[in-house]
C-alpha cells in the first residue's frame, strides 16, 4: 500500500533466524537504532540518494528498515519500495513516514518480505542494499538466491549497489569473543530510561564467516534500579573475491568497486568498505 501501512509480500514471510532482536518491538537493538550515532551520521545515505536520483527510479530497497535511506530518497522526488522481513522495523519506518508531507509519502511503497524471495510484479532501474544489509543473509546460497530474485526485477540497464565491511572481523583471528567495546555516549529515551550500550562480536560454529553481533546493554530504569540486556545478531562477512563469485552466479557484474562512499578506489588492504556498483550480464552469459 502505497504511503500507508506496510504490506505482506505476496509470498509466505519466514520468521527471521535465531529469533533476531529486529523480531522484537520491545528489543533494545530495535529501541534504540534510531538513536545510535553511527546510524544518524551514516556516510552512505548522500551517496545511495544519488544513484537513486540519477537511475529515475523506480527504486527497490532491500532491508529498508527504518527508512534512514528510503525517506531522503522519496524525498529527492524518486519512486521508491523498501522491503524489510522485520515488522518493528517496518513499524518505525511507517511512524516516520506519516510525518512527512503528502508529496513524500506518494513516492513510498513499504512491502514486509523475505529479500530472498519476493515477487513485485514490477521492475526497477535500482535495486539497493545499504548500511551492510546483505550481511543478514547468513550463507552462500542465500545471498545468491538474494541477487536473482533481485536480478529478476530489473528493467533494462538498471543497476544494483550495496555495500559491506572489507575487514575481516576479528572474533576469526583468535579463539572466543573479542572484547567489550563502549559504543556512542548514553541514550535517553522518551520513557526515563537511560542506555549505554557495548559490542563485541563472537565466531559461530555455522562455517569461518559466521558471526555473533553482541550487543549488552546497560539500563538505568527511571526509578534507579539498573539491569543488562544481552542481544544477538548473527551476520556473515563476504570478502571481496566472493561477493564477485555472488553476482556472477546470480547473473551479475561489477560495473563499479569502491573502498568508500568517496568513490575512492577499493583497495584490499586499505578500504573500510566494499562499495559494490553491478549490473546484469548481457542476455546468454548468465548462469
Amino acid at each position: 500500500m502505497r504511503g500507508a501501512d506496510a504490506s505482506e509480500s505476496c509470498n509466505a514471510v519466514p520468521a527471521i533466524p535465531d529469533s533476531s532482536p529486529y523480531e522484537r518491538h520491545d528489543s533494545l537493538t530495535v529501541v534504540t537504532y534510531d538513536h545510535l550515532e553511527i546510524v544518524r551520521n551514516r556516510a552512505d545515505v548522500g551517496s545511495y540518494v544519488d544513484l537513486a536520483f540519477r537511475s529515475g527510479g523506480p527504486v527497490l530497497e532491500l532491508g529498508c528498515g527504518t527508512g534512514e535511506v528510503l525517506l531522503p530518497i522519496a524525498r529527492a522526488g524518486v519512486d521508491v519500495v523498501g522491503i524489510d522481513i522485520a515488522s518493528p522495523m517496518l513499524d518505525r519506518c511507517h511512524v516516520k513516514l506519516i510525518r512527512e508531507s503528502p508529496s513524500v509519502r506518494r513516492h513510498v511503497e513499504l512491502v514486509r518480505g523475505d529479500m530472498r524471495r519476493f515477487d513485485l510484479d514490477r521492475s526497477f532501474a535500482l535495486a539497493i542494499a545499504p548500511f551492510g544489509g546483505f550481511m543478514h543473509l547468513l550463507t552462500h546460497d542465500d545471498q545468491v538466491k538474494c541477487l536473482r530474485t533481485v536480478v529478476g526485477h530489473l528493467a533494462a540497464g538498471a543497476r544494483v549497489a550495496f555495500d559491506v565491511p572489507n575487514r575481516r572481523p576479528r572474533c576469526f583471528d583468535a579463539p572466543g569473543p573479542t572484547d567489550w567495546r563502549a559504543d556512542d555516549g548514553q541514550i535517553s529515551l522518551a520513557d526515563g530510561r537511560r542506555i549505554a550500550r557495548f559490542t563485541r562480536s563472537v565466531a559461530r560454529d555455522e562455517g569461518p564467516q559466521v558471526f555473533d553481533f553482541e550487543v549488552a546493554f546497560e539500563v538505568v530504569e527511571p526509578d534507579g534500579r539498573a539491569n543488562r540486556v544481552i542481544e544477538r545478531v548473527p551476520l556473515r562477512y563476504t570478502p571481496p573475491a566472493e561477493i564477485e563469485q555472488i553476482l556472477g552466479e546470480a547473473g551479475l557484474e561489477i560495473e563499479n568497486l569502491y573502498g568508500g562512499f568517496d568513490h575512492q578506489p577499493f583497495d584490499a588492504c586499505r578500504s573500510d568498505d566494499v562499495v559494490v556498483v553491478a549490473r546484469a550480464l548481457p542476455s546468454g552469459e548468465g548462469p
